[in-house]
């Protein structure tokens, strides 16, 4: 049941969907999805690595945030080390019990994969030096175990304090945190059942939300339906939306499409994840229907499958100034996918990034036509076959194959092996004729291992 508070306006709205909904206020690219403990499960959770994913993907990365024995503020989310690094030097002590120099060696990947063998703990001071100077990127900092004033003197001495948004429970840190960085954002999360929920909310409501940005409410699937009910989160979005408060969901668990889609039906304004694609694809396809698609019409352009030849191999589609990006990130340096488009038709821009060191071969197979494509030393190749003949490649003409080599700033790059850089190509249109229903990369790392 509502909490009594709420009583009236969720009966009122349980009898009718809600009027609002976001994609009518809030444009697409402002859509706020906070990826869980940085990448959610397509990474290590908090390492650099999964911050730089969760940025990549144009989302905003949560960071749980601790402090070591001697006042090194890291990104850790257990109060110990059993979990992530099972079996290590450290297992069985905290984090606040242990010195900075034996936790920054320690290995936080292995435990999740072999993929993710060697990623490290980071300082916080770190993960901000990645931060300074690009105001596109945002972070959400989950308080664990630190001292504000010590987060707050890192979060100014970088400059990030109109990027980063404090998450806590509890509603005096939110306060005490607001003081200290008053450009900052603030998140109050709270779970719990619909009464205890109308009791937090009731708590807050009698301080009047002071200092609150954002709050998020957990929900969770009991016996097929959503809990807490689509009418509570509707009557509690549209208090918050009067209150000028970001209203956000953390879904537990939800690893499909139409548990997102079902909560934007709901009003929800923002979501936090640990599927940040399936999240991704959600909301476009949500935006995607304002253009008069009924609600159960297949998505558009834009939506895809992706099957990877290898397990730890990671290929991510999102979208860029208006492109479909398809970036491809291969630990071994040789192996393929498949990429099936879920929408009616491909898009008109195709770009691919191959974050590889070396380009022995490359090869993308879409019906009759291939791209083929290489890079050793300074020299780069790439060119389109239709039926097994080459198709012009100037400059001007319709089926052009841009080719760029792109190092770690995102300047063009001239040397090889690549460092942390990629190849990026863009597929012409040409390339999709026939629209067929998926097409076959296939790639080799001149340095693989």
């Amino acid at each position: 049941m509502c909490g009594a508070p709420l009583l009236l306006l969720c009966s009122s709205l349980a009898a009718a969907p809600p009027a609002w909904d976001v994609r009518d206020h809030v444009p697409l690219k402002e859509f706020v999805i906070q990826s869980h403990r940085g990448a959610g499960e397509l990474e290590a959770e908090n390492t650099l690595e999964a911050f730089e994913l969760g940025w990549k993907l144009g989302t905003a990365p949560e960071a749980d945030v601790r402090s070591t024995k001697d006042g090194v503020i890291v990104a850790l989310h257990d109060p110990g080390f059993d979990r992530i690094a099972k079996g290590s030097a450290l297992a069985g002590k905290k984090v606040k019990d242990v010195p900075w120099a034996d936790v920054k060696g320690l290995d936080v990947g292995a435990w999740k994969g072999a993929a993710f063998t060697g990623r490290r703990v980071p300082r916080l001071a770190d993960v901000f030096a990645a931060m300074t100077g690009k105001p596109d990127r945002r972070l959400y900092l989950d308080i664990k175990d630190v001292d504000l004033n010590a987060l707050a003197a890192e979060v100014k001495a970088a400059r990030v304090g109109a990027q980063v948004v404090l998450a806590s429970p509890k509603h005096a840190v939110i306060r005490q945190w607001k003081a200290l960085v008053p450009d900052s954002g603030t998140l109050n999360w709270m779970g719990g059942t619909e009464q205890e929920l109308g009791n937090k909310l009731a708590a807050l409501r009698k301080d009047t939300f002071e200092g609150v940005t954002q709050l998020q409410v957990h929900v969770r699937r009991k016996d097929g339906a959503l809990t807490p009910s689509k009418a509570f989160l509707a009557a509690t979005g549209k208090e918050l939306r009067e209150r000028g408060i970001l209203f956000q969901v953390l879904p537990w668990g939800a690893d499909d499409e139409a548990t997102y889609r079902e909560l934007l039906g709901a009003g929800v304004a923002s979501f936090a994840t640990d599927y940040p694609e399936v999240t991704l694809k959600a909301v476009r396809a949500h935006y995607e229907g304002k253009t008069g698609r009924g609600k159960d019409a297949a998505p558009a352009a834009g939506a895809f499958k992706v099957t990877p030849k290898r397990d730890n191999d990671r290929v991510t589609v999102t979208t860029e100034n208006g492109a479909t990006v398809i970036d491809i990130r291969s630990p071994l340096g040789i192996s393929g996918a498949t990429i099936e488009r879920v929408g009616n038709e491909w898009p008109d821009r195709v770009t691919l990034r191959l974050h590889l060191t070396g380009l022995e071969s490359f090869t993308a197979t879409c019906g009759t036509a291939t791209v083929h494509g290489s890079a050793s030393g300074d020299k780069r190749s790439l060119k389109l076959t239709v039926d097994g003949k080459e198709v012009p490649q100037g400059p001007n003409d319709p089926a052009f194959l841009d080719f760029k080599m792109v190092g770690k700033d995102g300047t063009p790059a001239k040397e090889l092996p690549l460092k942390d850089g990629y190849f990026e190509m863009r597929l012409p249109k040409a390339f999709f004729d026939g629209d067929p229903k998926s097409f076959q990369i296939a790639w080799t790392d001149w340095y693989r291992r």
